[in-house]
């Protein structure tokens, strides 16, 4: 298990801009790699509520169980993780039955959440590219699928939120890049969800 704080930027990205972003940092040495994000929430949407993401991802060789909770500076989150195989992740996520001890079951019990009130809400998949400018600054290139969704996202994650902030800007504007506001992919991944059952 590993507790982490987690700051990162993000930016929404039209198609044209993602790809000239490959273009200037990716070259046909630079690693892709393809992951599926699967989330839970409580059904009266709790974990949302308080601003909260509880995911399990697939990813080529493991898998992760993380529970992204806010930090009381409110300069970035908490991640608690816990890695499992592929297998055990698959079976848990279809049976929709989560694990009852362990690191994230007490992290979500600090927030009088209940395990057996979580529920599987939906799947996201992401193609992505990462690229470490410097020591303290990793930028990401994400293209992502969700529902009938399809979008692109920059993200810059550092060590630093001050600093992050400045270099985030002098980033986008770099690359002429128009700041787009953008929800965490599970909150989007709910939205979109939510308006295809709206037509249904």
């Amino acid at each position: 298990m590993a507790e982490e704080k987690e700051i990162e930027f993000k930016n929404l990205l039209n198609e044209q801009e993602y790809r000239q972003l490959l273009q200037t940092y990716c070259n046909l040495d630079t690693p892709f790699f393809v992951q599926t994000n699967h989330y839970f929430d409580t059904p009266d949407w709790e974990l949302k509520k308080q601003h909260m993401g509880l995911r399990i991802r697939l990813k080529e060789e493991y898998a992760e169980y993380t529970l992204k909770s806010p930090l009381d500076d409110q300069q970035g989150l908490l991640e608690t993780t816990e890695v499992f195989s592929n297998e055990k992740a698959n079976e848990l996520i279809n049976t929709a039955s989560l694990p009852q001890m362990g690191e994230v079951a007490d992290k979500l019990t600090t927030f009088k959440i209940s395990v057996d009130s979580l529920r599987l809400i939906g799947s996201l998949k992401t193609k992505r590219c990462e690229i470490k400018l410097d020591n303290t600054h990793l930028l990401v290139l994400d293209e992502s699928w969700y529902g009938n969704c399809h979008d692109y996202e920059l993200e810059l994650e550092t060590v630093s939120y001050d600093e992050g902030k400045r270099y985030f800007k002098l980033l986008l504007d770099k690359h002429h890049l128009i700041q787009r506001p953008v929800q965490n992919k599970v909150v989007r991944m709910i939205e979109a969800t939510h308006a295809s059952d709206a037509h249904k």
